[in-house]
């Protein structure tokens, strides 16, 4: 999920979250090792709306914060999205 998001692929996002077998908590709310990024974070770092709606609509948390306590939207403004 933290890939597709990263690579703008809201189809493969998509995929993913209406897979039978998924635990779309767990996927929404996992963090990678570096900056404790969830999938959300790098969809609105690379100005991904169709992820970001994908996403939010299946609960991720929009006040999580990274390592750098930075949010979503922080990310989004940071990256001039």
């Amino acid at each position: 999920l933290h890939e597709a998001s990263y690579q703008n692929r809201p189809d493969v996002v998509r995929v993913i979250l209406e897979s039978p077998d998924a635990d779309r908590t767990s996927l929404l709310h996992s963090r990678e090792p570096s900056f404790a990024n969830t999938a959300l974070m790098w969809a609105s770092m690379m100005g991904c709306l169709a992820s970001v709606q994908l996403l939010v609509n299946a609960g991720s948390n929009f006040f999580a914060q990274n390592a750098e306590g930075k949010t979503p939207l922080h990310l989004a403004v940071a990256s001039g999205n």
